[in-house]
This record gives C-alpha cells, sequence and structure tokens, in this order.
C-alpha cells in the first residue's frame, strides 16, 4: 500500500514538473519574441 502511495505522489510530481516546465518555456519564448522585436 505505502509503494502504492510513494508511485502516486511521484506520478503527481512529475505532471507538476512537465506544467511548470510548459509554462517556462513558454514565458522564455514570449521574451525571445519581444527582444526580436526590438531589436528589428
Amino acid at each position: 500500500m505505502q509503494i502504492l502511495e510513494f508511485l502516486n505522489i511521484i506520478e503527481l510530481l512529475k505532471n507538476s514538473a512537465v506544467q511548470i516546465n510548459k509554462t517556462v518555456s513558454i514565458v522564455y519564448f514570449n521574451e525571445i519574441e519581444t527582444d526580436g522585436k526590438l531589436i528589428f
């Protein structure tokens, strides 16, 4: 039982990490896009 709970927690953490990475990537690419517009 404890092992299953542990695995569920790991899954939740992985899913959270994926969401955070997506958000960071979107923000990062938006900044690059904005910088490009300012330069050109």
